[in-house]
């Protein structure tokens, strides 16, 4: 296994590079790499050096994916501070809970963050690209391809292998065990279904002129609840993973 053992100064300058490079892509916007330069620096200073792996790793391969829906890809102008704090917001949170009450458990529910992250957002971007049959998570019914809520075989399996890319790199660099290694992989997935349902559930869906969107106006609302939608979605899914696997492991 490999120990990463880097200067938080390196690695500060290493993550501003990574950052402008992903904004001069259009990976991110101005606002979202400055959201990410803070959480990072954060992670440096606050937590512990080598755990900037996790939401770098997030970045670039959710970015990646992103980008294989060329369409969507096309009006994106790329991650907003929203979009990265929706995503790292919750390992924000640990790290500062971290240096207020120091505890093991708190280094396991950081890496899940990041498991629950990308196993959603390589299910989301893979299960759009194949376009495979999608289904409602909760009704069972046939849905649009895209729309919260939905799941596909293509996807779902995008998910299982983006929680246990996560997994793997925290089993690579020593910070988790197999037996870690192994909860940290179902507790990503299970937090990617969870986003699934919750999607299905409280994300708001709107039919305009026939059509379900998941934004428009409070008057066409069908589903869900107004005010939440995919970013709240997606930063509660990952709250409640990470808490429930710190009660575990307290």
């Amino acid at each position: 296994m490999l120990t990463l053992i880097v200067s938080p100064i390196v690695l500060s300058l290493f993550l501003i590079v990574v950052v402008f490079v992903l904004e001069r892509l259009n990976f991110l916007n101005m606002s979202g790499a400055l959201a990410t330069i803070l959480l990072g620096l954060s992670i440096l200073f606050v937590f512990h050096p080598a755990y900037i792996i996790y939401p770098i790793v997030f970045l670039l391969l959710g970015s990646l994916a992103s980008k294989l829906n060329k369409q969507a890809d096309a009006e994106r102008k790329g991650r907003t501070a929203v979009q990265v704090l929706a995503n790292g917001g919750p390992s924000l949170f640990i790290v500062l809970a971290s240096a207020i009450y120091p505890k093991s458990a708190w280094f396991g529910a950081f890496i899940v963050c990041y498991a629950v992250a990308l196993s959603d957002t390589l299910s989301s971007e893979l299960g759009k690209y194949f376009k495979h049959p999608t289904y409602d998570v909760v009704g069972f019914k046939l849905m649009d391809v895209g729309l919260s809520g939905g799941v596909s075989w293509s996807g779902t399996l995008a998910g299982f292998v983006g929680s246990g890319i996560i997994a793997f790199v925290a089993y690579l660099l020593g910070h988790a065990d197999m037996h870690l290694c192994v909860m940290i992989w179902v507790a990503g997935f299970v937090g990617m279904l969870l986003d699934s349902v919750l999607g299905s559930t409280l994300q708001s869906k709107y039919n305009e002129g026939g059509k379900i969107k998941e934004y428009g106006s409070r008057e066409y609302l069908v589903r869900g609840i107004h005010w939440v939608n995919n970013h709240w979605v997606n930063f509660l899914s990952i709250v409640v993973v990470a808490l429930l696997f710190v009660l575990v492991f307290w």
